[in-house]
């Protein structure tokens, strides 16, 4: 599972004007996502370039009370100038703080294209 909030500020010279859908960006959300690695998920192509990660963690609902909630999440990202190889080696004692942009597929775990790995 994994919720999307985003504030998206719409301005207008009418004081009165009541905004729509169709003022929102038509770019995708950014995303900001902290879990730690799943072992073994690690994965690299050398033809594209991009090496990907899966992170895991447990959320709570507090609507619902309900504790323990699953979520997994894939990270693409481009390792250019092997700027996140010490990130890479250290995955077993790591939690990742990603920002990205949503990547909506047909399987059932998000997908987020990295921008920043912290």
């Amino acid at each position: 599972m994994l919720s999307l909030v985003q504030a998206t500020q719409v301005l207008s010279p009418d004081p009165n004007y009541i905004p729509t859908s169709n003022d929102l960006p038509l770019s995708l959300p950014l995303l900001i996502y902290s879990a730690m690695p799943v072992s073994g998920s690690y994965l690299s192509d050398s033809n594209s370039g991009k090496e990907s990660v899966m992170l895991s963690r447990r959320l709570y609902n507090g609507i619902t009370s309900t504790k323990n909630i699953p979520s997994k999440v894939i990270i693409s990202y481009r390792n250019e100038n092997k700027r996140y190889d010490a990130v890479k080696n250290n995955f077993q004692k790591t939690v990742l703080s990603v920002v990205g942009r949503l990547k909506v597929s047909s399987n059932n775990i998000p997908h987020i294209i990295a921008s920043e790995i912290e």
